[in-house]
């Protein structure tokens, strides 16, 4: 007879494993693992298994431990719900022991998701802040994500996988409107643009240059507007006192099968004696990072090959209100 699911038997599982965990090694005697968590983080997909999910969390792991819970949610009218636990683990450099998540993952088909709900509601835990994940393509508030979204303090989507960017920014604002604290990976991957312009504008001899951008160019790839490309041309534009108009062009792709976040390629800011333009170029060594040239300034930064892990782990470090985002999110 199969084992109903239920909070109190995927705890039950939980201590048995932490159990096994803590019992020193008999045979080399070292000690046995440090349980660590600071959070719940809930992941809610609707991606086929076998899309990398575990090892991106097994790398997020170590720079946000948590106990986090996969939710998947599988096609098909049959109803289904499966549970099991296991524990990723590493160990720190120049110690004997381990340190070890735990990781829930739960499979849930055919049935009302108010009970795939309410098992969540179950296994949070007590007195740590709980974030939510919605890995997939369609918008955080489709009806299969929507029962979830009052289970955390903040919300965190990709708009970079969505078929229709603006849309899906829509949709972002909506959330944020209604009172939910949502963040968007989309806006995370624009970080080293950023800054760079950032640094750019402090500069003295191009501050006084701010008021006289009337156009801004933006270059992509795909035949669309990425959704980054609409953050951070919203972003610059109402952050320049002149507020100029911006274009978004199609760029040549390359031979190097660009993933999502090498979508952007060059951002032109252009007054009528005065130009700035940022492009993502490569080393000699191969290294790709952006060029930035402003009259006799020139500077490079390296562009990072964000992996989903690097990006989470990024986000989830912003604790508070991030009022670059929300601004650009009205503008967007």
């Amino acid at each position: 007879m199969a084992t109903r699911v239920t909070p109190e038997t995927i705890l039950s599982q939980l201590r048995e494993l932490w159990t096994s965990l803590a019992k020193p090694t008999q045979t080399s005697g070292e000690p046995g693992v440090l349980r660590s968590c600071t959070m719940t983080l809930i992941v809610v997909t609707d991606e086929p298994e076998g899309d990398n999910l575990e090892a991106t969390l097994a790398e997020l792991m170590q720079s946000h431990p948590s106990r986090t819970i996969v939710v998947r949610l599988a096609p098909g009218e049959t109803p289904r719900l499966e549970a099991g636990v296991r524990a990723h683990c590493w160990r720190p450099f120049g110690s004997r022991q381990q340190i070890c998540c735990e990781l829930i993952a739960v499979k849930f088909s055919g049935q009302r998701l108010e009970g795939a709900v309410n098992l969540l509601q179950g296994l949070l835990v007590p007195d740590l802040p709980v974030a939510l994940w919605v890995r997939s393509r369609l918008p955080a508030n489709a009806p299969q994500f929507q029962p979830f979204l009052p289970l955390a303090r903040r919300v965190i989507v990709d708009s970079m996988l969505a078929t229709d960017p603006s849309s899906a920014i829509e949709t972002v604002r909506r959330l944020k409107a209604g009172g939910l604290r949502i963040a968007d990976l989309a806006w995370t991957r624009l970080t080293p643009w950023r800054k760079m312009t950032a640094d750019l504008f402090d500069a003295f001899e191009c501050r006084s240059r701010l008021d006289s951008i009337t156009n801004i160019t933006i270059t992509h790839l795909g035949h669309q507007a990425p959704a980054s490309a609409l953050y951070l041309g919203a972003w610059l534009a109402s952050g320049l006192p002149g507020r100029p108009a911006v274009e978004y062009r199609t760029a040549k792709p390359d031979a190097t099968g660009e993933p999502p976040q090498g979508s952007l390629r060059s951002v032109v800011m252009s007054a009528a004696d005065f130009q700035v333009v940022l492009r993502v170029a490569d080393t000699a060594q191969g290294v790709r990072q952006i060029e930035l040239r402003a009259g006799a300034l020139e500077s490079h930064r390296v562009l990072p090959a964000y992996r989903e892990a690097s990006l989470m782990a990024d986000e989830l470090q912003v604790t508070g209100v991030d009022h670059h985002f929300e601004r650009t999110l009205r503008a967007a």
